[in-house]
Formats: structure tokens, C-alpha cells, sequence
């Protein structure tokens, strides 16, 4: 899923004929990795260029890393308890940093049937299930409006650099905040935005584009606006779960991610 972000990133890239310098990897201990990042060679021909650019590896790896997270709750809900026992668990505080993943694992328990007390032990998954969740994670730090991460360029290319620089302090008090408000300690979202985002908050913005005066097309804007939405219900922290784990705990989650039922 790693090498899918990556590779979008080069296809688009080569598209342009933007070069691109190898990428650098961003090791994480809760996920492993944060993802990687890739500097650019040269000035980007054009905004359209450099959203393009930034968009595509967020886009190929936030639709394949969902697509493997709702293969493996399947392959987890038709698993046999014996065979369930033996897949890899994922720590409440982990699954519970992440609002959207959270929900759908809570639908599935109700779906399993699983006990009261289920709702504060480690969750037994399908491994691409894991890895699905934990790509998506990646994708969605990546999308990020600050600096030069991804999310970063393509506010610079879709609205300006005035805007974009005002979207990252605005991500940066966001973060700091849900940290802050959260009982929780979204240790995720803290370790982000003390040793990535505000590093990238206080370096220099991307380098300028040939033609920083023409904007990219109106579906660029729309593109990235919808997958700066699945970033924020990706990373926003869900709710605690009650010990009790029921239909209208369920439904109080829903009500929480603004979802009516």
C-alpha cells in the first residue's frame, strides 16, 4: 500500500516531467511508518503540475488502503473462532484514535455478537484488515495542510500560498487541540504534531511553481477538499466505548460523527 502511494506519486510526476528526488522514509512506533517523503527536483511547471503531484498518492492510497481495511472486517466476520484466536489484535487505544475505522469495528462486534466487555480488549483482525487501517492513517497524516507534506502542497496548488499557510497553523491548532479536549491522549495525533507537523510548520513553504498565477482546474479543488474529509473522520479520536457494548452505545457514535441513523 506503501509502494501504491509512492508509485502514484511517480506516475504523476513523470506526467509532468517533474523530477523527483528519492524518497525518505518517516518511521513511526505506533504504525511503523508514517509514510514517506518525497522532495522535488525542480520548480513545478504549474499549480495544475504540482496538485497533481500531491493529490495522487493520497488518492491511490486512501481508496486501496480502505478498499484492503473493508476486505479484512469480511474476512474477519467470516472467520471461525478458531481461526479468529490466532489473527493479530489491535489495542483499543489504537483503533479508538481514529473515528471512521472505529465505527465500522464496532459494527462489526455487534455484528459478532461480541460480549459486554469486549468493547475495552484488543480487537482479534485479519491482517490486511490492520494493514488497511494503518495505511489509512498514513494517507490521511500525509493529507495534512502544512509545509511541504502532501496535503500542504495541494492547498498551495489549489488556493495559494496565503491560504495554504493560514490552513497550516489552522491544522496545527486543530491537532494541538483534539489533544488537548481528548480524556484520551490521542498519543497518535500528539506524537504527529510535536515531531512532524510543527517541524513542517516552521520550515519554508514548497518552492514556487514556473506559473504560480494560473490556479489547476475546479476538480482538483474538489478532489482534495473530499479527501481532506475522509482525513478529518480518519483522524479524528472516536469516543470511548462504554463497557456495555450495545445498539444505542453504537448509535451515540453514529450521532458523534454528525451520521444520523
Amino acid at each position: 500500500l506503501l509502494l501504491a502511494h509512492d508509485a502514484a506519486h511517480a506516475v504523476a510526476a513523470r506526467r509532468h516531467g517533474l523530477p523527483v528526488k528519492p524518497p525518505l522514509l518517516l518511521p513511526s512506533v505506533e504504525l511503523g511508518t508514517f509514510g514517506t517523503h518525497a522532495l522535488l527536483g525542480a520548480y513545478p511547471p504549474s499549480r495544475t503540475a504540482l496538485a497533481d503531484f500531491a493529490l495522487s498518492g493520497p488518492l491511490v492510497g486512501t481508496a486501496l488502503s480502505a478498499a484492503a481495511f473493508l476486505a479484512g472486517l469480511a474476512l474477519t466476520a467470516a472467520a471461525p473462532a478458531p481461526l479468529l484466536d490466532s489473527f493479530p489484535r489491535l489495542s483499543p487505544a489504537m483503533l479508538h484514535s481514529s473515528l471512521l475505522p472505529s465505527l465500522l469495528v464496532d459494527g462489526l462486534r455487534l455484528y459478532q455478537h461480541a460480549p459486554p466487555d469486549a468493547a475495552a480488549s484488543p480487537v482479534p483482525l485479519h491482517p490486511l484488515a490492520i494493514g488497511g487501517f494503518l495505511s489509512l492513517l498514513g494517507n490521511a497524516l500525509s493529507l495534512v495542510p502544512c509545509g511541504r507534506l502532501d496535503g500542504g502542497r495541494a492547498a498551495t496548488a489549489c488556493f495559494g500560498r496565503r491560504a495554504s499557510e493560514a490552513m497550516g497553523v489552522l491544522s496545527v491548532l486543530v491537532v494541538l487541540s483534539a489533544v488537548a479536549l481528548n480524556d484520551g491522549a490521542p498519543e497518535l495525533l500528539l506524537l504527529w504534531g510535536g515531531v512532524v507537523l510543527l517541524p513542517q510548520l516552521l520550515q519554508q513553504g514548497e518552492v514556487p511553481c514556473a506559473d504560480e498565477i494560473t490556479p489547476p482546474p475546479e476538480s482538483r479543488r474538489r478532489a482534495f477538499l473530499a479527501l481532506v474529509v475522509v482525513a478529518i473522520l480518519c483522524l479524528s479520536p472516536a469516543p470511548h466505548a462504554e463497557p456495555a457494548l450495545s445498539l444505542d452505545s453504537f448509535a451515540e457514535s453514529f450521532g458523534a460523527a454528525g451520521i444520523a441513523l
